[in-house]
C-alpha cells in the first residue's frame, strides 16, 4: 500500500510576522528536523511563494536552506501554486498565469539553481472548476490534488466517512486535458487534523484497510503543514511515526503519478477541501468565501472586482495587487465559524496602494469592520 503525505505551507500575506516566526519555531522546523532524522520519510510539500517570502524577510534562510537539502535528497517534492493563494475561479487566465509566474520566482529565490519545473499544481484551498483545470494544464502542470469531494457523486459526510472506497483503485485523467488528479482522501486526512489521541499504529490500520479490504492500491493524505506541531503539537510525533514505519510504502504524489495502475478518464467536479457537510440534494456553496447573507463579504467582492477591472501590475514582480487577491480575506471575515478583524484591516492596506481603487468601497468596509467585536475566533 503507497501513502502520499501532501503538506500545504502557507502563510497569507497579512499575517503578523510574529505569528509566521511562532509557526515556524512550532511547525515548519519540527516537520524538518523528523525528515533529517529519518531515511524512509517522504512528503509532496507545497512551498508557498507569499511563505518563502515571509520566511525569507523574517531571517529563516537557514530553515528554508534544510528544506532544500531534504529535496536535493529525495525526501521532499515541491509543487507550483498560485503565489499569493486566490480562488483561482475568481480569477481571469492572465492573473492565474501571473500568479503561477511569481510563485516560480519565489521558488528560484528559494531553491537556486537546483529548480526545475515541479510536475504537480496545488489549488489554493482545493476551489476547482473545469476552466482552472484547463489553465493548469495549459501551463505544463501533470497533476494535480483534489478534495475527494470533487470526485463525481461523492458529497461531504459527517465524520468524514467515504460515499465510496474505490477512488484509489485507479488513476484519473481530467478531460480533455493532460493533467491528472488525485484525489484527497477525506477521512485520513481529516483524521490527522482532528483526531487528538489518534495514534500511529491506528492510523496505520486505517491506511491498510483500504488494501486489505477494498482493494486500494494508493491513498493520498493532504493537510495543512501547521497541523503538525502549531495546530497540534502531539502530532509531530505521529508524523515522526509515520516516518520510521516499515508497513506502509511512503512515496510522493509524482511517485504514484509514474506507476503502471489503471488510468481513467474523469470529470471532477466543482469543489474544495472547505467544503462542509452537505444534503445530498444540495447545490454546493462556499460560505466561507462567499456568502451572500454576510455583508462584508458582499463588499469585499465588490472590491475585488473593482481590483481586477481598475488596476495595473507595476512589472513583472510581485505587487500590492497580487496580494490583494488572497483568499483569506473572506475566510476571516466568514464568522463560518473563522473571524479576525486584523487580518480583514490588513487585507484592505493592499487595496488602499491599488492607483485608480474607489476609497468609498474601503471607507464601508472600515465602517463595518468598525462595528465588530475584536474577539479572534480561530479555525
Amino acid at each position: 500500500m503507497k501513502l502520499a503525505l501532501f503538506l500545504h505551507a502557507y502563510q497569507p500575506p497579512t499575517q503578523y510576522s510574529q505569528i509566521t516566526i511562532e509557526i515556524a519555531k512550532r511547525s515548519y522546523v519540527p516537520i524538518v528536523k523528523a525528515l533529517e532524522s529519518s531515511t524512509r520519510g517522504k512528503i509532496t510539500l507545497n512551498m508557498s511563494g507569499s511563505l518563502i517570502e515571509q520566511l525569507l524577510e523574517n531571517g529563516e534562510s537557514q530553515l528554508l536552506d534544510r528544506y532544500k537539502t531534504q529535496v536535493e535528497n529525495g525526501s521532499i517534492e515541491y509543487v507550483g501554486t498560485a503565489a499569493y493563494h486566490p480562488l483561482l475561479t475568481k480569477l481571469p487566465k492572465t492573473e492565474i498565469i501571473r500568479q503561477n509566474s511569481i510563485n516560480e520566482y519565489w521558488l528560484k529565490k528559494w531553491l537556486g539553481d537546483q529548480y526545475v519545473k515541479p510536475n504537480g499544481f496545488f489549488i489554493p484551498e482545493m476551489v476547482y472548476d473545469s476552466a482552472v483545470g484547463e489553465i493548469i494544464s495549459d501551463l505544463g502542470y501533470k497533476w494535480v490534488i483534489l478534495d475527494e469531494s470533487a470526485y463525481p457523486g461523492i458529497r461531504a459526510h459527517e465524520s468524514g466517512q467515504h460515499a465510496s472506497y474505490s477512488i484509489g483503485s485507479f488513476q484519473y485523467n481530467i478531460v480533455n486535458t493532460n493533467t491528472h488528479v488525485f484525489f484527497r482522501d477525506r477521512p485520513l486526512s481529516l483524521a490527522i487534523a482532528f483526531e487528538k489521541d489518534l495514534s500511529i499504529k491506528s492510523f496505520i490500520e486505517r491506511v491498510q484497510e483500504h488494501e486489505d479490504v477494498f482493494g486500494e492500491q494508493y491513498a493520498v493524505v493532504a493537510l495543512d503543514a501547521e497541523t503538525f506541531g502549531y495546530h497540534h503539537k502531539g502530532n509531530i510525533r505521529l508524523l515522526s511515526g509515520l516516518f520510521n514505519q516499515n508497513t506502509i510504502e511512503l512515496v510522493t504524489v509524482s511517485e504514484i503519478y509514474h506507476t503502471d495502475i489503471e488510468i481513467k478518464e474523469i470529470v471532477p467536479e466543482c469543489s474544495t477541501w472547505g467544503v462542509t457537510i452537505e444534503d445530498p440534494n444540495q447545490e454546493r456553496t462556499f460560505p466561507r468565501w462567499n456568502n451572500p447573507e454576510n455583508e462584508i463579504h458582499k463588499l469585499q467582492w465588490e472590491l475585488f472586482k473593482e481590483a481586477l477591472e481598475k488596476g495595473n501590475h507595476r512589472s513583472q514582480l510581485p505587487d500590492d495587487l497580487d496580494k490583494a487577491f488572497h483568499s483569506d480575506q473572506f475566510w476571516w471575515a466568514s464568522k463560518s465559524p473563522c473571524w479576525h478583524k486584523g487580518m480583514v484591516f490588513r487585507a484592505l492596506e493592499y487595496y488602499s496602494q491599488i492607483e485608480n481603487i474607489d476609497s468609498g468601497l474601503v471607507n464601508k468596509i472600515t465602517t463595518l469592520l468598525d462595528n465588530e467585536a475584536e474577539t479572534v475566533i480561530e479555525c
